[in-house]
């Protein structure tokens, strides 16, 4: 039996309405019919807090995109919010410029391997709480 698949909306296209009023712009979200969101920050709110919204909408956290220094300074407050919130997936969405420097196509350097090194520390440490995180790779 296939598995319904919803529809679920990238909280980031909404980041200037979202600083504004998260409340207003989730619930708007499930008035529309979405069934699923993925966050780009929690604007303030603390993880029983979300988690308890979210159920109120009847909406599903599909994943959230947390940036480098989250994963690197935040990791244990990023995979308590996901896992509160049922999130499925951890995404880091891309590494800023330096840190793209730091990351050559082919062959990891001496001097770059601390990049990669935190790269998979994070995913080592949310595969713990059954959690995944995913890098996109942008250019």
């Amino acid at each position: 039996m296939k598995q319904k698949l919803g529809i679920g909306l990238q909280l980031y296209t909404l980041r200037d309405e979202m600083l504004q009023d998260m409340a207003s712009v989730l619930q708007q979200v499930a008035e529309m019919g979405y069934e699923g969101v993925e966050f780009a920050g929690y604007y303030g709110y603390r993880p029983e807090q979300l988690k308890s919204f979210l159920s109120e909408l009847s909406l599903k956290a599909i994943g959230s995109h947390v940036n480098m220094e989250r994963l690197q300074n935040h990791l244990e407050e990023e995979i308590e919010m996901n896992v509160a919130i049922g999130s499925q997936y951890v995404i880091l969405p891309g590494l800023n410029q330096d840190q793209r420097h730091a990351l050559p196509e082919t062959l990891v350097k001496p001097e770059q391997a601390l990049v990669v090194t935190q790269i998979l520390e994070a995913i080592y440490e949310s595969s713990r709480t059954g959690k995944a995180i995913y890098f996109e790779n942008r250019k």
